[in-house]
């Protein structure tokens, strides 16, 4: 059982709300709460299938939200190699074209990634010209694993902190600074000799993140979501994207498993009130 589902049934189990897991592989669960909420490990029954697509593009996310709410300046670029059928939609013939557009926009070091990645996946922070054009060979490279049709050139913020965002209908339910160390650059901390997670307690902290969030909570369809925000070194917000089926591995890994099945807890509680479900006592026979 994998640990988004494992926190969410002893949730259920805290509270005395009945589940029911749907497969062998204990991947699947059907919580008794209102007309029954599946969840599938990590994705959850909360946000629309066109909100959950967005959340998994960054290019899609950055056209929707950017002039909303501050978030590094992104281009995105074609492979170059696309199939026939989707040509028509190449503004660019080649990588030297595509790196020199992206040097007229932006300044280096520059960041270089794959519009699709997760969990550091082919990000690379980039110097010069032919580091650009390196990570735009890996990133389109089809015999590698993975592979995107689309990658992104992205300013690159002075770090001063990163942080997990979780809400749930527009409230913060656990937030999370991911450390770097002494690290310029970040992109898979748990990998990195200093990476480690963080609670983050302070009111203060919390509050302007609630606020500096407002734009994208207030999008329709997107009810539970993970926001990956940075604060630079001179204290600015910036939002780089939404995740609308957070892992909390790492966060476990790192701090606590009971602070996750609270989280779980606090939202089938929220939701057995809205469907007034009556709680019941769970039977561990």
């Amino acid at each position: 059982m994998e640990n988004n589902i494992q926190c969410l049934t002893q949730a259920c189990i805290q509270h005395d709300i009945g589940f029911h897991i749907l497969d062998d592989n204990e991947h699947i669960a059907r919580v008794n709460i209102g007309p029954g909420l599946i969840f599938r490990n990590n994705v959850t029954p909360f946000n629309t299938e066109s909100m959950t697509k967005i959340c998994l593009d960054k290019s899609q996310t950055y056209a929707l939200l950017h002039q909303q709410i501050r978030m590094p300046e992104t281009l995105s670029f074609l492979d170059i190699k696309v199939k026939p059928r989707y040509q028509r939609y190449l503004n660019y013939a080649s990588l030297p074209d595509i790196v020199t557009h992206i040097e007229r926009i932006l300044s280096y070091p520059l960041v270089i990634k794959m519009n699709r990645g997760s969990l550091g996946q082919q990000v690379y922070l980039c110097h010069d010209p032919e580091s650009i054009t390196n990570a735009l060979r890996t990133i389109f490279d089809k015999q590698i694993y993975p592979y995107d049709y689309l990658a992104l050139a992205q300013e690159q913020i002075q770090l001063g902190q990163e942080f997990r965002a979780i809400f749930f209908r527009r409230k913060l339910l656990l937030c999370y600074e991911r450390v770097v160390g002494d690290a310029v650059f970040g992109a898979r901390y748990w990998d990195m000799h200093q990476g480690n997670v963080k609670t983050v307690t302070d009111t203060r902290v919390l509050d302007n993140i609630t606020q500096f969030a407002q734009p994208a909570l207030q999008l329709p369809g997107l009810h539970y979501v993970g926001l990956d925000l940075i604060r630079d070194d001179q204290g600015i917000w910036y939002l780089l994207e939404m995740n609308s089926g957070p892992l909390y591995d790492h966060y476990i890994k790192f701090c606590s498993r009971d602070d996750i099945v609270a989280l779980y807890a606090d939202i089938l509680c929220t939701e057995r009130e809205h469907y007034h479900t009556p709680a019941i006592r769970y039977d561990a026979s």
